[in-house]
């Protein structure tokens, strides 16, 4: 997929969304949750950044290197489908999920908003409770989904 594809795609999102701007990246909101949008043409993947926001642990002096290596080890953890990559945001100390679909998941049809609504509601149910509590449990089904707002375009 070419970037100008990729554009076309996001183009169709935000009309899929009612969303004016169509920017890439695109920084929207799903489910008061900030998620970034863009493209990487080495990967000929999707990336989604969605911003998990602030964890005490993740921002006291002494809880935050046993935070960072708590997410290091999350990151090798390949037993879940709903697999992504954490981090902590330098300035903000947000911890950040990067979930990368390759674009090969869109040769069936699947409309990026498909995508998006299937993805970010799942991811987060997934993690916010390991990441709250520091272990993985069942954080038990997905919840509904709200409507998509676009914030900005960065």
């Amino acid at each position: 997929m070419t970037m100008e594809q990729f554009k076309a795609m996001v183009r169709g999102f935000c009309e899929d969304a009612g969303i004016d701007d169509d920017g890439t990246p695109l920084l929207i909101t799903v489910d008061d949750t900030p998620v970034k949008i863009g493209w990487l043409g080495d990967l000929d993947a999707c990336r989604l950044q969605i911003d998990l926001g602030e964890r005490p642990a993740a921002n006291s002096r002494p809880g935050r290197p046993a935070f960072a290596e708590f997410l290091l080890a999350l990151n090798l953890d390949d037993d879940r489908s709903d697999h992504g990559v954490f981090s902590l945001h330098p300035g903000s100390g947000h911890v950040i999920l990067t979930l990368h679909i390759p674009m090969s998941a869109f040769d069936t049809g699947r409309r990026l908003l498909d995508v998006v609504m299937a993805q970010v509601p799942a991811a987060l149910d997934a993690w916010s409770c390991a990441l709250d509590d520091h272990l993985l449990c069942d954080s038990g089904p997905p919840r509904a989904a709200d409507p998509i707002t676009a914030n900005q375009c960065v």
